[in-house]
């Protein structure tokens, strides 16, 4: 429904949805990570209803991309069953209706139930042979990519477009163009290749260049430092695919992002990413990325989680399950009500009126470069704009100072044509136009906490062009 109400007439291209394949029982979030087998059965529902959404999905020109976990399987030493009743073991590493431990997992002893763990960013060999926690596939096999294939090509069979790949830097590039040429399905490939921001690593982003787009993860880091700060740095912004010396994703091999589902829901989002948790600061975030040409963004729709939801051990707690049928919630309520918002259980971003604004002005700019880039306010406030040719086509400016006196009002240049715009970030049905002169500077007058989106497609009305 999402994808016919709003995705679709918003301008989205594509939605991309967490794990669908069979995972253990669990509510979890991180139990979507877990595979049992390659069962479209998850507790957002079975190989029907998942059908259904892409056929849907597409019918209102919104592609589905799938999170695709290639890299291990779940981690039930004790045996059991997954959510649609698939045996597990008995004993390690055992799933017999698919792999078995000795042939199919990387190990390290005799009874092929214990294996190295990651723990180096500096040897690749253990970056991609030891277990990330979970027991690692060995995807090298020709049958183990037989079957990770033949879980990419039922997906692709039901008009699935794009896969994410999970823990993909976990992954030899080698195994991984073998796994998408047996596939033998046109889909497009985002890959999880998570390279610190400050230290050294031997995976090579380049070598997964021909797969597809890299999660550039120096990005959210550069943001957050950028954002986060009580003195704010927006000027670091500059760095964008050159920050801290270290090797970043060509822009038209990077996907950038804000945060995404591992920066929110582990401890680590209070130093590696600006999130909900940050109040106004994560829009203004948001309307930096839909802004800037670097990469293709990706806008994270989250579950409304609150710090006190925190386990002891750092991470977030179970997803929003109804306990009569072990589903998650839907976004939908039985009446088309949202269930997003305060008091509900999802957040919703992608419906956020300045990030659904900055679909269109991210149209508008298009693939034009960067024409203006200045840091102002002593570094909390930021003006861009975007043309091509010397004539400018879309301009933002974001005003991240907090502290009272911080308003943000003078004339600045703009580089958009002489004329009367509408502020799309503003619900004001365009009553308050910002009128550009003849040499590209208008009058501005931000408050704290916010931004002015301005594009060549959002003029005033006629009347008030008349009066320019």
């Amino acid at each position: 429904m999402e994808c016919e109400t709003f995705l679709g007439p918003a301008g989205y291209k594509a939605v991309q949805v967490s794990p669908p394949q069979e995972d253990v029982p669990d509510n979890a979030w991180w139990s979507r990570y877990q595979p049992v087998s390659y069962k479209l059965t998850s507790r957002s529902g079975g190989p029907a209803e998942f059908a259904d959404m892409v056929r849907r999905c597409a019918a209102a020109g919104v592609e589905v991309a799938v999170d695709a976990v290639l890299n291990h399987m779940a981690n039930r030493q004790g045996g059991g069953a997954g959510r649609a009743g698939t045996p597990i073991g008995p004993g390690c590493r055992r799933f017999p209706e698919m792999y078995s431990a000795c042939a199919d997992f990387h190990h390290n002893d005799s009874d092929c139930c214990a294996n190295c763990q990651v723990d180096t960013d500096t040897d690749l060999w253990r970056i991609q042979n030891c277990d990330l926690g979970l027991p690692d596939l060995a995807t090298g096999s020709p049958y183990v990519q037989q079957q990770l294939a033949g879980y990419l090509r039922s997906l692709a069979d039901l008009n699935v477009t794009g896969i994410r790949v999970d823990a993909a830097k976990h992954i030899p590039a080698a195994d991984l163009a073998a796994i998408a040429r047996q596939a033998g399905r046109p889909l497009w490939y985002n890959l999880e290749i998570n390279v610190p921001p400050w230290a050294p690593c031997a995976v090579d982003l380049q070598d997964y260049y021909s797969l597809g787009r890299a999660w550039e993860f120096k990005l959210p880091a550069l943001i957050s430092a950028a954002f986060k700060p009580g003195d704010r740095r927006l000027d670091l912004l500059a760095q964008v695919g050159s920050w801290s010396g270290t090797q970043w994703a060509e822009s038209d091999r990077a996907v950038s992002f804000v945060a995404n589902h591992d920066l929110l829901v582990s401890g680590s989002f209070r130093q590696g990413a600006v999130t909900f948790l940050d109040g106004p600061l994560y829009p203004l975030a948001l309307v930096f990325l839909l802004a800037h040409p670097y990469g293709q963004p990706v806008v994270l729709s989250s579950l409304n989680f609150s710090p006190r939801d925190l386990s002891p051990s750092g991470d977030y707690g179970g997803a929003p399950v109804d306990p009569a049928t072990g589903r998650l919630l839907p976004v939908h309520g039985p009446g088309g009500e949202l269930n997003c918002g305060a008091g509900r259980p999802y957040l919703c971003e992608h419906r956020w009126p300045a990030v659904a604004a900055m679909l269109a002005w991210r149209r508008v700019a298009g693939d034009a470069p960067l024409t203006l880039f200045q840091p102002l306010h002593s570094n909390a406030a930021l003006a861009m704009g975007r043309g091509a040719g010397g004539r400018g086509t879309a301009f933002v400016l974001i005003n991240a100072a907090w502290r009272a006196g911080g308003e943000l009002r003078g004339r600045l240049h703009t580089g958009l044509p002489r004329g009367a715009y509408c502020n799309v970030l503003q619900d004001d049905g365009c009553g308050s136009p910002i009128v550009v002169g003849a040499d590209g500077a208008a009058d501005f007058d931000v408050p704290l906490l916010s931004a002015v989106a301005l594009h060549i497609e959002a003029l005033a009305p006629s009347e008030t062009m008349q009066a320019v």
